[in-house]
C-alpha cells in the first residue's frame, strides 16, 4: 500500500503505510525486508523534501550491512 500511495503522490499516506511495514518487519528476522522498507521510506521522504529524515532511514541500512556479510545472500535464501 505504501508503494501505491507513493506512486499516487499521496506522501503522508505512504509514510503511514511504510511505518506500518517497518514496524511489522522489525519483528521479523529478515534483515533484507527491513532494509527494503527503510529504502522505501527514505525515497518517499526525499520526494517530500525531508532530506535529513531520509538520510536517517538510509543510515539504518548500513547498520545491517555491518552485521551481515551479504544481504543479497539472505534475499536468495
Amino acid at each position: 500500500m505504501g508503494y501505491l500511495k507513493h506512486s499516487e503522490k499521496k506522501y503522508k499516506e505512504a509514510v503511514g503505510w511504510y511505518n506500518k511495514a517497518i514496524e511489522i518487519r522489525d519483528n521479523l528476522s529478515s534483515h533484507y525486508n527491513r532494509c527494503e522498507s527503510y529504502i522505501s521510506m527514505g525515497n518517499v521522504l526525499l520526494d517530500m523534501g525531508k532530506y535529513e529524515d531520509a538520510i536517517g532511514y538510509a543510515s539504518e541500512i548500513f547498520k545491517y550491512k555491518e552485521s551481515h556479510k551479504s544481504l543479497s545472500q539472505e534475499q536468495s535464501a
